[in-house]
């Protein structure tokens, strides 16, 4: 479920040049088909602002120390994490996600090798075999952004560690869809996404465009994952059913490379909102 939404959260958040609160706390409820998952995530923001600069380069430099919280069927992880933004076109972000495994719908399942057979027939199998356990995740995340009148862009660079104590010498990470070493991994992705922006009023937004994924396991370029399709955010006003600037997502994907879903489509959908 974790892809472009939070670059795109932050792209439709505001209107260009507005400043955003001091403290944000948002809800975020999603799902998706290819690979099938649901997970809601809370997370709860405070920002300081760096000078008072109205150039574009500086006029959103900044520093922000957030919480979030990530539950699904599977696993629960809940983390806390550090950005320092110099520019307006970059920011650092840096944290660290404790992560519990239910032990229930496949997690955590033990894979005697990282080139073991670990498709949805396979998880399924293994099933019965699945338990808890706990692990933490580690991540450094440049993000790269721009705006050209109404076309906005983002590049994001994810840089994980995870150590968790799987059941076997490898187990399958379901937020990532791969298998991962037990005794400590790693893994890089990329996340861009180039949209269009249109405006309503009364806080309607709707930013349209394409998004691309890529993620490799260090080491083990057979299990990589690739694909690209359109992303959209509807944003339904400044305050609409009792929430902040509640928005609609939708993403749809096409797997150019993927261990067992390669040439396939697939999807998600989220919807966000601030709460006060």
């Amino acid at each position: 479920m974790k892809g472009a939404w939070p670059v795109v959260l932050l792209l439709a958040a505001s209107p260009a040049g507005a400043a955003p609160p001091d403290h944000t706390l948002t809800d975020t409820f999603g799902g998706s088909v290819n690979n099938l998952g649901l997970q809601q995530t809370l997370d709860a923001s405070w920002r300081w602002p760096l000078g008072r600069s109205s150039h574009p380069l500086r006029s959103d430099a900044h520093f922000a120390l957030g919480l979030t919280n990530h539950l699904s069927p599977a696993y629960v992880r809940l983390g806390g994490w550090a950005s320092w933004a110099p520019l307006s076109v970059l920011e650092l972000r840096a944290g660290v996600e404790p992560v519990y495994y239910f032990g229930i719908v496949g997690s955590l399942i033990g894979f005697p090798s990282q080139h073991a057979v670990f498709d949805e027939d396979a998880r399924r199998a293994l099933r019965p075999h699945a338990v808890s356990g706990k692990g933490v995740r580690f991540y450094f995340a440049p993000t790269v952004r721009g705006r050209v009148g109404r076309l906005v862009a983002s590049a994001t660079l994810d840089l994980e560690r995870w150590d968790v104590d799987g059941p076997g010498a490898f187990f399958y990470e379901p937020m990532r869809d791969t298998l991962l070493a037990s005794n400590g991994d790693s893994l890089w992705r990329t996340s861009t996404v180039v949209l269009r922006e249109w405006l309503a009023g009364d806080g309607r937004k709707l930013l349209a465009g394409l998004h691309h994924e890529f993620m490799r396991v260090r080491g083990v370029p057979a299990n990589d994952m690739h694909r690209l399709g359109p992303l959209a955010a509807w944003t339904l006003g400044h305050r609409r059913f009792g929430v902040d600037e509640p928005t609609l997502l939708l993403n749809v994907y096409y797997y150019l490379e993927d261990p067992y879903k390669r040439h396939e489509p697939g999807a998600a959908v989220a919807v966000r909102f601030g709460l006060r």
